[in-house]
Parts: C-alpha cells; structure tokens; sequence
C-alpha cells in the first residue's frame, strides 16, 4: 500500500476520504480527552459535514451507542472548539 494513502480518514458527515490533518477527530462525550476509544472524523471546518453527520445518526453508529441530547451538544462544543467556528 502507499504511503500517501495509508494514513486517510473517511468523515462521518459527508464520506469524503482525507488525511487526519483535513480532519477532526471526535471522541464519546463524557469520556474524557483520552486518544483511545470509539471516535468519529469530521471535516475540520465544515458545520454542515457535522449537522449532517447529526442528522443522519453518524455519530451513534461510530460511536455504537445512543446519544442524549446533552451528549450531542457537549460533541458540538467540542467541535467548535478546535475548530473555532461559531
């Protein structure tokens, strides 16, 4: 395999594969900032790749487990906050 392809990511919202530098990767809420563990990737500066990823159940189905609504609201805030869009 090559190298240049070795390293992609796939993003939950909108299936566009991408080096994890493109992306963001996201974690359970509520489960610490630890590197291990179930994560989802997200298009760095894409609301939309997020909301859709929302809407669509992305989440629950990477993470393989339901998300409450202050679950989803602490990942979005976790979103932001690297992403530092508002």
């Amino acid at each position: 395999m090559a190298s240049s392809t070795k390293c992609l990511r796939t993003c939950v919202g909108c299936g566009r594969k991408n080096s994890p530098d493109g992306l963001v990767r996201l974690r359970t809420p509520g489960r610490g900032m630890a590197d291990s563990g179930r994560g989802a990737w997200v298009c760095r500066e894409s609301v939309a790749c997020f909301d859709r990823a929302v809407d669509r159940g992305k989440f629950e189905r990477a993470f393989k487990t339901k998300l409450d609504t202050g679950q989803l609201e602490l990942l979005r805030a976790s979103f932001e906050s690297v992403c530092q869009v508002s």
